[in-house]
């Protein structure tokens, strides 16, 4: 079997992309709650494209956002309690999408240093 030609790919590669930025992040949420197509793989693939995009827009943070929720919903236990969830288990848990994570750095934030700084991000592009 022959590769396709470049321009092919390109064009295809263009097309997805063109694609995916009119594709909402409510309509995403829509699918992958009513679809049993939902894998971890699935999602951690979708994860992987939006994260590794060299140019991101506001849409992507959100979808970001939805996807990370999602995938550490379909990762977790159903009968995890609230207690049993820390920052270190968020982060084993999304580790296969988002790699290691050093809880150091995170171990002097305040709440309300965390929240002030979650208001500012838009500001910070």
């Amino acid at each position: 079997m022959e590769d396709p030609p470049q321009e092919s790919v390109e064009q295809a590669r263009r097309w997805f992309l063109e694609m995916d930025q009119k594709i909402e992040v409510h309509q995403l949420r829509q699918f992958l709650q009513t679809t049993s197509l939902t894998s971890e793989e699935a999602l951690q693939t979708l994860l992987e494209h939006h994260l590794n995009r060299t140019i991101r827009v506001d849409s992507d943070r959100d979808k970001i956002d939805f996807l990370l929720v999602q995938f550490f919903s379909h990762c977790a236990p159903s009968r995890l309690e609230d207690a049993d969830v820390d920052l270190g288990y968020v982060a084993q848990t999304l580790e296969p999408v988002l790699g290691s994570v050093d809880l150091n750095l995170h171990r002097g934030l305040s709440p309300s240093m965390i929240h002030s700084v979650g208001q500012r991000m838009p500001q910070l592009k």
